[in-house]
Parts: C-alpha cells; structure tokens; sequence
C-alpha cells in the first residue's frame, strides 16, 4: 500500500529546514511523492525540493499565504489529481518515527472491511498532543456543548490533571481509540473519502478547518481512529501546545495578540456554535465562564489590546463571519 501513499504538506516563511527533514522521513518510508504547498514561503523551497528530491517532491506555490484551509485544501485536490490512492496529511514540522507509514497501512487494512475504505480516517499518535483524552485514561474526554474544549462537567477532570498525566506509557502499543476529530498532522485516509464528505472549507482561512473536516467525516457515519503504533515527533514548538490545558483561557491573554490568535479563537468559537453538537444552554453556561476569565485576566494583566482582538473575534464567531478579515491580515 506504501506504493499508493501520497503525502500532502503545507510549508510557509523560513521553515525549509523543518520541511526537509520531514520530507527525508517521508521518503524514507515509502511514499510515492510529496505534494508541497508553497504558502508563502521566504526560502526558495521548488529550488531546494528540486535539487534534494528532484521530480519526487511537486511544489505548488500559492503566492503568498493564503491560509491553511485553502492550502490544505489545493494539496489534496492536487494529489487526487496526481493519482493518489491513499492521502497523508502532514504539517512541515511532522516527523514520522519508525515504521510510521507501513503501520497506518496496517491497521487500515484491518479495519477497513469493517467501515469501507471511504468510511475511515486513521490519525497518527503525535507525541504529548493527547489533550483530548480523559487525565489517565485512553478515552476521549466529553467534548458535546463546550466552548474552546471547557466545559464544567469536565472541570474535576481537568483539575485531576495536574495530578495525574495523560499521556501514555512511550512504549505503549495497539491502542486504538476512537476519536469525534483529529488535526491535519499525521491524518491518513483513501481518496474515496473525499467523494464522501468534500474538501476542507477554505473559508475557515486559518486554524479549525482540520477540526471541522474531520467532525464532518465522523457526524456523517465515518469512523476516525487515533492509533498509538504509528508516531509522529514534533520539531517546532507551537505557541497553542497548551490550549487545550486548564489554563486555556489564559493562554489567550497572555499569547501576544496577532492575526493567528484572532483566526484561532474566531473558528474555535464558530466550532463550538455553528458546528459542535450542543445544548444551547450549556455551552452558554460554559462561554460565561471561559469568557469571564479572560476578561478577568486581561483586566489584571492590562493586555487591553488582547482584550479588543479576542471580543472581535468572539462576535464574529458567533455571528458566523468567517473568511479573511482585512482587520488582521496575515
């Protein structure tokens, strides 16, 4: 199957060093060919693809950063387009770790009589991003009516969690868990899947848009797996790593305000409005609560201009205004 893999990846600014690393993994391992989505990148990455890889790498450039929904979203329709029969999605700082690849195909092979091959979406274990499971447990944490991943019923949950870790025992092996999203990073399906459920929405422009696909995969029937065999290492650090936390709300504040943070924040509001499952009542109780501590913190601190980007981007998540916004060009 590794024959029919096409990896899809979107790279932008100064990042050629991560990218190539992440290529040679890639290669390494058995795909057919890279899709790279130049989304503005300041290094001459179809130079430098083409002098390591030659035609193994195709470069398409997008002329500037136009987000990543409508990237992610070009280098799937590219790789369709090229031929691919399996897609594997990952960010320009995902490294696969041994066997990664050959391992995905594994448990696709198992597990797809079951739901088809249009109806599984496999998503790789990337180390320390397992905010989403229950503290000690290898179960998704309740997600139904939260806001930004808070909810209060979860609240003796997360504060177990700073008592206790989340994260697996590093030679933890043939775990499955079933999961109602996942992130582009490490994302592994057929291109059946596509004709089943479409594309990522481009108008998500930056961060959610991963979420929102893989949500819409699973509410139409689709079954995502998170499989702890198959291992992905992160080689940058992202300023989120900790927004799925107990300190969430914080993180916001204390973030320097900027165009990422108010697409974040907007799609995340969106997310929990217009897409998640909810009980209109609950999730309001849980966004007075998350929202009371950020302008709490923001009063505090004095981060007024934190305080100004976050509240636009609450209002037009709510009121469903997605896409680019001139306000905070990227």
């Amino acid at each position: 199957m590794s024959s029919e893999i096409y990896v899809v990846t979107v790279t932008y600014g100064k990042r050629a060093h991560l990218l190539t690393r992440v290529l040679d993994a890639a290669k390494g391992q058995g795909a057919v060919e890279a899709i790279v989505i130049d989304n503005g990148s300041t290094d001459p990455v179809r130079d430098i693809l083409a002098e390591r890889y030659g035609d193994w790498a195709f470069v398409h450039s997008m002329g500037g950063n136009k987000g990543t929904a409508l990237a992610f979203k070009t280098g799937i329709q590219t790789a369709l387009a090229r031929g691919a029969e399996f897609l594997l999605l990952l960010d320009d700082d995902n490294i696969l770790q041994s066997g990664c690849i050959d391992k995905l195909c594994k448990v696709f092979a198992l597990r797809s009589p079951e739901f088809g091959l249009q109806g599984l979406m496999l998503s790789a274990w990337r180390e320390g991003r397992q905010g989403w499971l229950q503290p000690g447990t290898m179960r998704w944490r309740e997600y139904r009516s939260s806001f930004i991943s808070f909810r209060i019923q979860n609240l003796p949950a997360k504060l177990m969690s700073l008592l206790h870790t989340n994260q697996p025992d590093p030679n933890l092996a043939g775990v499955e868990i079933t999961a109602p999203f996942a992130v582009y990073g490490g994302l592994f399906f057929n291109r059946g899947l596509i004709d089943f459920i479409g594309l990522p929405r481009e108008e998500f422009f930056l961060y959610g848009d991963d979420t929102e696909f893989s949500y819409r995969f699973s509410r139409a029937g689709g079954k995502i797996i998170l499989t702890s065999d198959a291992r992905i290492k992160d080689i940058a650090f992202s300023w989120n790593e900790e927004n799925q936390s107990w300190a969430g709300p914080i993180t916001w504040v204390l973030a320097k305000p900027s165009s990422p943070i108010f697409y974040q924040f907007r799609n995340a509001v969106y997310f929990a409005y217009h897409v998640n499952e909810r009980n209109i009542l609950t999730l309001f109780i849980n966004t007075i609560i998350y929202m009371s501590i950020i302008i709490i913190t923001c009063i505090i601190t004095r981060r007024w201009r934190s305080l100004r980007v976050l509240c636009v981007a609450f209002r037009n998540g709510v009121a469903g205004r997605l896409g680019a916004s001139p306000r905070f060009p990227l």
